[in-house]
């Protein structure tokens, strides 16, 4: 697909955080791609393959699995929008037009005692549903709230 115009990845959903989605950011609209165990699975053990291959040692192969993440981004370049779609029972595509809000936050979780945890919550409402995300990884909340003004007019 060459009109990927940003993928944030990694966000839980669902009971205890049970659901990971990507958001792929299109120019059409959003794509809600479900992160299964079979995907992860796949993506490892063709990092396995590929480090059998080509003969690595010990830790370099166990970098290889351990980046096998980087490999379920790039099929979104190498696959059209249909396929991606179809490849799981849990994905969605939301035309832009139907877009009605994303609300992007920063959480901070202090219930762990004197740990912090930092997360980014973004909540996507379409016509159809609406879902909440929360990714571990922090995003920048001024730079995302900006990108999806910017493309989508939300």
């Amino acid at each position: 697909m060459d009109n990927i115009l940003e993928i944030f990845p990694g966000g839980a959903s669902g009971f205890f955080g049970n659901k990971i989605f990507d958001i792929v950011a299109i120019s059409e609209g959003l794509l809600l791609v479900q992160i299964t165990k079979t995907l992860v699975n796949e993506a490892v053990n063709k990092a396995r393959e590929a480090s059998k291959e080509s003969n690595e040692g010990f830790l370099k192969k166990m970098a290889s699995v351990m980046s096998s993440g980087s490999t379920l981004l790039e099929r979104y370049g190498e696959k059209s929008k249909e396929e991606i779609i179809n490849e799981t029972p849990g994905n969605l595509s939301i035309p832009k037009a139907s877009l009605k809000k994303v609300k992007i936050s920063r959480k901070t979780d202090s219930s762990q005692g004197s740990a912090f945890s930092d997360s980014t919550e973004i909540k996507i409402v379409w016509t159809e549903g609406k879902i909440k995300l929360t990714f571990s990884k922090i995003l920048n909340v001024k730079e995302t709230k900006r990108f999806f003004k910017d493309t989508f007019g939300i």
